[in-house]
């Protein structure tokens, strides 16, 4: 009887332990299985924001060329619509600033993206100001250097032009 029961408890010790140590590793499979779904979706969200930044900024070129051509542009929102997704560009005067002794006033351009599916948006904004840095300056005039004599003869032969052409 003693050899039977010996070797019930040895049968039920590697039981005991075969099913522990499965336990640990199903335990840390799917703690490692966690922790990669979880990396992959913060790289989804990077790659996402990426484009929506790429396409606001995108939008901020568009609006800051579109002032370029036309500096009296101003909208509450433009929107343009790409395959991805699209972009609302508006641009408001903001208050007015002192350079120098100008008084300029600047424009606040803002650009908002949102891609196609709704996973991700942003938004960029300046400010830009547009004055001649060297308004009311004079011409420099052409200056020789003193007492030094100019004259001369300049003659063209207009035979030796047409025969050029």
């Amino acid at each position: 009887m003693m050899g039977t029961d010996m070797s019930r408890q040895s049968g039920f010790t590697t039981f005991t332990i075969t099913l522990l140590l499965v336990l640990i590793l199903l335990g840390i499979s799917l703690l490692v299985g966690k922790m990669l779904v979880a990396d992959r979706r913060v790289t989804l969200n990077e790659v996402l924001y990426r484009q929506a930044m790429a396409m606001a900024e995108q939008g901020m070129a568009d609006g800051l060329g579109r002032l370029t051509l036309d500096p009296g542009w101003r909208t509450s929102s433009a929107t343009t619509t790409l395959t991805t997704g699209s972009y609302t560009i508006s641009s408001v005067d903001d208050t007015a600033i002192t350079v120098g002794s100008v008084v300029v006033t600047p424009i606040r351009v803002r650009s908002q993206a949102t891609l196609s599916n709704d996973q991700a948006q942003a938004a960029v904004e300046t400010k830009v100001v547009r004055f001649n840095v060297l308004a009311g300056s004079p011409a420099a005039p052409l200056t020789v250097a003193g007492g030094m004599a100019v004259g001369g003869n300049f003659t063209t032969d207009v035979d030796a032009l047409n025969d050029g052409v």
